[in-house]
């Protein structure tokens, strides 16, 4: 079996990830996290203690676990942990063990020409240039936004509570973009680029001032058009075994049994 670590794994979607590699019994796991547990559970994945800031030292712990897959999930947040993946990848280039590299994405279609409207999408697009310099394997995921965030409080899931356009719980919804009267909020496109989104309450790990600048960039992105998967090169047309979970099918599920 191939040895995988996953940087960031001990929670949110690196847990999930962490979650269904031992649920397939394919790989042996080692999971980075800034501090390594004081004892090791006899099964599951093991825990390392990373230090990104420092080079020789990842690449020594690559070496050494003998990884040859590296999977970020480490959140871009700042100029630190950006930096933090940067070297991950550094790490893996020079380690002669790894071979390849999932960057942390798993979000819109980040490109060149997106990143101009978006600047924040430079910290994508800067670690794709690091990968594509590398001479490393590496897979960029597309998968758009999580629907786990929709199907809070009851869908089973390690994400941080979040409520964006839709409050199912309290019946309310702010909406990007302009639109028939309902009983919604609706976001302008020139509030949006002012950073004025209307917040749902309800979120957890970001400030308020962090949420309403979430929430307009994914409104601008809604109406620009990026957050549209392509139909082609999807990943369930090359594994017709993997059925992606459907908006209609999660609301169903997990919200049309509900009443008040």
């Amino acid at each position: 079996m191939g040895v995988v670590a996953v940087a960031g794994g001990t929670g949110g979607f690196g847990k999930t990830v962490v979650e269904q590699l031992a649920l397939s019994g394919k790989h042996d796991i080692v999971v980075f996290s800034r501090t390594a547990p004081a004892e090791q559970a006899k099964d599951g994945p093991k825990f390392i203690g990373a230090d990104y800031t420092n080079l020789d030292s990842l690449i020594k712990i690559l070496e050494s676990q003998n990884i040859d897959t590296v999977i970020s999930t480490i959140g871009l947040h700042n100029e630190a942990t950006e930096k933090a993946q940067l070297n991950l990848i550094e790490a893996a280039k020079r380690s002669s063990k790894t071979k390849r590299f999932i960057p942390s994405e798993f979000g819109a279609m980040n490109t060149l020409e997106f990143a101009k409207i978006e600047p924040y999408a430079n910290v994508w697009v800067r670690a794709a240039d690091a990968l594509k310099a590398s001479g490393l394997e590496y897979t960029r995921f597309i998968n758009g936004f999580f629907l786990d965030y929709w199907g809070m409080p009851y869908i089973k899931t390690y994400m941080p509570m979040y409520k964006f356009a839709f409050d199912m719980e309290n019946y309310k919804a702010a909406i990007p973009g302009t639109g028939k009267k309902f009983n919604v909020t609706y976001d302008s496109e020139e509030k949006l680029k002012n950073n004025q989104s209307t917040v749902l309450l309800g979120y957890e790990g970001v400030t308020p001032e962090e949420a309403q600048w979430l929430d307009s960039m994914l409104g601008r992105m809604i109406i620009g058009g990026w957050l549209s998967m392509p139909k082609e090169n999807r990943i369930s047309e090359k594994h017709p075994d993997i059925i992606p979970l459907t908006v209609d099918e999660l609301l169903a599920k997990y919200w049309g049994a509900k009443s008040d």
